[in-house]
């Protein structure tokens, strides 16, 4: 994404003015009528990067000049990859296929029936002129100059792109397994330096929390003697909170240290969340409770940065990406003091950090507050806050016991023809998983500064696919949120959304004689059109 400098119908780039290129795009736009109308758009193209993004589509308070610059707006088609994928016979042909895949990095996952397994990411990743720390290509790259891709000679692409061993890939498995779920692949970002690897791949990846725990899941069973494919499948449903496991203890620690600061409805939450397995399931109170304290001390913590602007405009809405980035450093901080914390508490160490700001004091105040009395006064305000809204869906405020986490925690699939058709969207169902789970399930934690009055699920697996390469032939399992039809109506439009939310599986004909036992309905194309037969 570049920041152009906008002149008229003009661009700055390297000290020239470059006209832009302006076509008209037709849209068919159909009307509440049912009738369809053209409207014409103007698309304005900075012609060394790409298209500028509408001013009003962005939403910012300041008109800015956005370019996209995107690999996969070369001509050329990704219909090939998916074909050689489907002629692949070894793993080399499967890595030739991907050569022509080229639209967007994603983790691909290779098996077959001698036991072989591997994995591949190849994308068209473009070489850069320059990678500069204070502007790193996540952010708003300037669009005059100094940041761009370095051309090619010949070649598919006008531009210099990574080499298929660049990007990473594996056919080694050690341990009897690859597990991938948007995480760091090869560990580039494991020193804080995503600029000082051979090639730069990204500077943002998962946290890591959802493939630790199916590592651990998988290495006790191929210890007990093996996985099946519907345990394979548990492992697809896991909903143990990484983030828990690593920040209750904290918690713990600080009401032991200062039992004056827990009050007894403190001492009732503290037991729960001690005895906790740190699994998020609908019917548990544990997951309500951490993550509403959770959610209370990223905004404690550090909304006070910034003189109160980091709380005022960072943490206001506080949703799963900004928290990727907040539990760093709450985790990492609660780490570097622990082995210190009487003497940093004293004023005889310095506090570990880069500045020596003491991230858990709250400069609003006269007083310097501890570690201790910022987690313990995080879930006093934590529990002050979420009993309103356990109250609203129907909790006893009072009892903790009733706190369940599938009131606060639901997911909808919003269908934008619900306007016109009822049955258009799902139903709104409790949601097991949590943020950064294997089965994830993630929300936006507040809003106003305050918690979210419903944890409105809004990132979940988009499929879940089962497969054994046996010999004797393929056997899959599946569960899809929705259904197979698109038409809002027909039987299949929502009807698999329930066994998706429950962790249910179909199996998958994958024969072609399995696909044609198990058919319901067959559409014939017959000139131009697609009916029923």
């Amino acid at each position: 994404m570049y920041l152009e400098i906008l002149d008229g119908d003009t661009v700055s780039f390297l000290g020239e003015d470059v006209p832009l290129i302006e076509r008209e795009e037709v849209i068919r736009v159909r009307l509440a009528d049912g009738s369809v109308e053209d409207r014409s758009v103007t698309v304005q193209e900075v012609p060394h990067h790409g298209p500028l993004m509408p001013a009003e589509s962005l939403g910012l308070p300041l008109p800015l000049n956005i370019s996209i610059r995107w690999t996969g707006f070369q001509a050329r088609s990704v219909a090939r990859a998916f074909y050689e994928l489907e002629e692949a016979q070894s793993f080399e042909a499967f890595r030739g296929a991907l050569d022509h895949y080229f639209t967007g990095g994603m983790h691909w996952l290779y098996a077959d029936v001698s036991g072989a397994i591997g994995y591949s990411s190849f994308t068209s990743i473009p070489v850069r002129e320059v990678l500069d720390p204070d502007a790193p290509p996540i952010t708003l790259l300037p669009g005059d100059g100094g940041y761009e891709w370095l051309p090619a000679e010949g070649g598919p692409d006008p531009f210099l792109t990574l080499t298929r061993d660049e990007v990473p890939w594996t056919t080694s498995a050690p341990d009897g397994f690859l597990a991938s779920a948007n995480n760091d692949p090869v560990g580039q970002t494991d020193d804080n330096d995503p600029f000082n690897d051979p090639a730069y791949l990204s500077a943002i990846f998962d946290l890591g929390t959802r493939v630790q725990a199916p590592a651990r899941q998988l290495s006790a069973l191929i210890n007990d003697g093996g996985v099946s494919l519907e345990e394979l499948g548990m492992v697809q449903l896991n909903t143990l909170s990484r983030p828990a496991e690593r920040l209750l203890p904290y918690l713990s620690q600080a009401a032991t240290r200062r039992p004056d600061l827990v009050d007894a409805q403190m001492a009732e939450a503290l037991a729960l969340l001690e005895a906790w397995d740190y699994t998020c399931g609908v019917e548990a109170v544990e997951p309500s409770l951490f993550h509403a304290w959770l959610a209370v001390l990223i905004r404690d913590m550090l909304g006070d940065e910034g003189g109160g602007l980091v709380g005022d405009l960072l943490l206001a809405e506080l949703d799963a990406r900004l928290v990727i980035v907040a539990l760093k450093m709450v985790t990492h901080f609660l780490e570097v003091t622990e082995a210190d914390l009487d003497g940093i508490q004293s004023g005889e160490l310095p506090f570990p950090s880069a500045t020596g700001d003491d991230y858990f004091d709250d400069r609003r105040t006269d007083v310097v507050e501890t570690r201790d009395e910022l987690l313990l006064q995080s879930l006093r305000r934590a529990l002050d806050e979420l009993a309103p809204i356990m109250a609203s869906h129907g909790a006893d405020p009072d009892d903790l016991d009733t706190w369940r986490w599938g009131l606060w925690h639901t997911m909808q699939l919003v269908d934008p023809a619900e306007a016109l058709v009822p049955e258009a969207s799902s139903a709104r169902l409790p949601k097991p998983g949590g943020l950064y789970t294997v089965d994830v399930a993630d929300y936006v934690l507040a809003r106003d500064g305050a918690l979210s009055a419903s944890l409105d699920v809004d990132n979940a697996p988009s499929n879940r696919f089962l497969f054994e390469m046996d010999p004797a032939g393929v056997r899959g399992l599946m569960a899809l949120p929705g259904g197979f039809s698109e038409h809002p109506g027909d039987p299949h439009h929502n009807d698999l959304w329930a066994e998706y939310i429950n962790g249910q599986y179909r199996p998958v004909p994958f024969a072609a004689e399995e696909v044609e036992a198990s058919a319901e309905s067959v559409l014939t194309w017959a000139q131009g059109a697609v009916s029923p037969g």
